[in-house]
């Protein structure tokens, strides 16, 4: 592409980086970023969030940082609420939760008309107070968020419950619980076996009875019932339990909570570039491209 003047824009460099940010490659992504630099190509607003994200992405809280200040004065570009939640995103990922929530405070005075999506960000925050033992703070942010028009979905409403769990607050996790299974959407959840199993434990503890079965209840109601997952936490013997797709084959044990926030933060990254990068389509479509494809193009 370079041979045939077609890299004279930033359209390709930020499918490139977008391409290296996939294949995990982020030095490549400073590769092209200095190129771009070198050859006096204007970054735009996609150029500077991907690079935030290589550098969040690679744990480097200050090199990030710096990306951003470098952003700032660039008159031609104008930080979105993609950035924002982005950064923030990044800051959960990092344990830099204060910095997290001044960032998506930018991304709430950024949503606009009915734009809801910035919202997943925003709730996501509560799950690292939770993790951090801060539920107070957890709660009064998501109390803020929903002020403001955020709609919680049925993990939120888990998180919340597990915040109360820990919290020995039986009552209040149950009336999460409920909220999570009648949540839009819910149909498509799940609550993780070590969240449930930690409930019936307290309840038990507790001998509240009428909140086990209740919780059992929703578990039954919800279809749990034909998942070997859950089979002994609803007290149903083998040969009433059918395989499915849907069945968790993995240990309770080893689901933790790091590893969920880990995979929520890079998700919760490259939903960001994938609503972003849809514009370019008017202009080249490299969707058309394989990955092979266009590592040759770029290449030749």
């Amino acid at each position: 592409m370079r041979s045939k003047g077609h890299a004279l824009q930033s359209l390709p460099f930020n499918v490139m980086m977008t391409l290296y940010m996939n294949l995990k490659e982020y030095d490549k992504v400073d590769s092209i970023i200095s190129e771009m630099m070198e050859k006096n190509i204007q970054l735009d607003i996609y150029s500077y969030n991907i690079w935030l994200s290589s550098r969040g992405s690679q744990g480097s809280e200050e090199r990030m940082e710096q990306v951003f200040e470098q952003m700032k004065p660039d008159r031609t570009v104008n930080p979105n609420w993609t950035t924002f939640s982005m950064m923030a995103t990044m800051y959960i990922k990092m344990g830099q939760l204060e910095k997290a929530e001044a960032c998506l405070k930018k991304v709430e005075s950024r949503i606009t008309g009915r734009d809801r999506i910035p919202y997943h960000y925003l709730l996501s925050l509560c799950a690292s107070y939770i993790k951090d033992g801060d539920f107070e703070k957890a709660q009064s942010f998501y109390d803020r968020m929903v002020d403001v028009g955020g709609k919680p979905n049925s993990s939120t409403w888990e998180t919340l419950a597990e915040g109360h769990i820990k919290e020995q607050r039986i009552s209040e996790a149950l009336s999460c619980w409920k909220e999570a299974f009648s949540a839009e959407g819910s149909k498509s959840w799940r609550p993780k076996p070590v969240n449930a199993s930690a409930f019936l434990e307290l309840c038990e503890q507790e001998a509240n009875s009428v909140s086990k079965e209740l919780f059992m209840g929703l578990l039954k109601q919800s279809g749990q019932r034909k998942n070997k997952s859950y089979a002994s936490l609803i007290g149903l013997a083998d040969e009433d339990v059918s395989d499915d797709d849907l069945s968790l084959k993995k240990d309770r044990t080893n689901i933790t909570k790091d590893d969920d926030d880990e995979k929520e933060a890079v998700a919760g990254c490259m939903q960001v570039e994938k609503l972003e990068v849809p514009s370019y389509q008017s202009e080249f479509r490299w969707q058309d491209y394989s990955a092979e494809e266009y590592l040759g193009n770029w290449r030749d």
